[in-house]
Parts: structure tokens; sequence; C-alpha cells
């Protein structure tokens, strides 16, 4: 069983690939991913949330990790994290090389070592802050700030959700406490450009 195969299996009417990917078949997201990569010979894994992500194996035994983008449409923007993506990996920071573009679908390096640690461990929470700040100077040399302005249109209170589970308008009722605290930061919040 593979990655799409698996993924389906556990959430079999999964609105968020419906939107993604325009389909819950197997086989045409299968096509799908052949059709953008036709090296691909396995998809060993697969999710789908913000937007959907695809562990590929390639021909050449390369492990590829493919991501296919609706949410995030600026293609500047994809080449802007890409340049960051670049500059943090050529640091030597353990993180996945951009290996390209086309369109809204890019490509990775796919990294899967380590290990998974508890963060509220003392020692584990020193480590993130620690290898976050080194992060944060290492993108910021890069001299590039991805900017995300199509996520939330002119006078709009919120952004736009990161996914068909989240539905604002079908959701109001009741929350306009929420909107109210909202509408209060955005009164707040200092004129900046995008």
């Amino acid at each position: 069983m593979d990655g799409i195969d698996a993924y389906l299996r556990r959430y079999p009417d999964s609105p968020i690939v419906l939107d993604l990917l325009g389909t819950l078949d197997a086989r045409q997201i299968r096509a799908r991913v052949h059709e953008l990569d036709p090296n691909v010979v396995e998809v060993f894994f697969f999710a789908a949330s913000v937007g959907a992500l695809f562990g590929a194996s390639r021909e050449d035994g390369a492990r590829v990790a493919m991501k296919i983008h609706k949410l995030f449409s600026d293609e500047v923007y994809f080449d802007q994290v890409q340049r960051i993506q670049a500059a943090v990996a050529d640091s030597g920071f353990p993180a996945p090389r951009p290996l390209g573009r086309r369109g809204l679908v890019v490509w990775e390096e796919w990294i899967d070592q380590g290990q998974f640690r508890n963060a509220h461990e003392p020692e584990v929470r020193s480590v993130i802050a620690y290898v976050l700040a080194r992060f944060h100077v290492v993108a910021t040399a890069a001299g590039v700030k991805p900017r995300r302005p199509f996520l939330r249109p002119a006078r709009a209170l919120w952004p736009k959700p990161h996914n068909v589970l989240f539905d604002f308008a079908a959701t109001a009722a009741g929350a306009e406490w929420i909107d109210e605290i909202g509408r209060a930061g955005v009164r707040r919040r200092p004129c900046t450009s995008a």
C-alpha cells in the first residue's frame, strides 16, 4: 500500500483532499503525481492540510518532497521561500534543500532522519530556543522577506483560512465576540505595507 492509499484509507471522505486535488480517487491522484513528476516510481508518503505533500521515490533512487499548493498562489512568494531554504541548507542547518518549482508545485529534498522528542522537557526546550535563534539569523542573512498579502484581502478581518475545514462565515453565529476582538486588534495594528 502506498502513501496515498494509506491516507485515503484513514480519511476516505477528506474534504481537504477533495478541495486541493479535485478528487478522492487514488488512481487519479497518482496520475497527477506522475504527470507533474514522470520520474516518480513510488509515493511512500501523502498528507494534506494547507497543501498536498507527497513523499516520492524517483527512478534514480532520490527521495523528494513534492508539494502542491492552492492557498499560496503567488509564484514570487515561492521563489523567495526557496531562496531562504537554500541559504538555510547551505549554512549547514538540517533543512531540506529546494530542488525547484513549476507553477504552484515545489520540490525539496526529503529528510526524515532524526528523532521526535518531547518539547516539554527542559533540555529539549533549550535546544529549540537556541536553534530557533540560529535559524532566524541564517534566514535573515538571506536578505529575502517573503510576504503573503494575497492571504488577507483589503479590509478583511481575518486572513483566508488555510483549508476548507475552516469556514468563518458558516460558524459566525455565536462567535461574534471573537470577531470583536479581531476588530479591536485591526484598529490597533499600525498601517504597514505588505
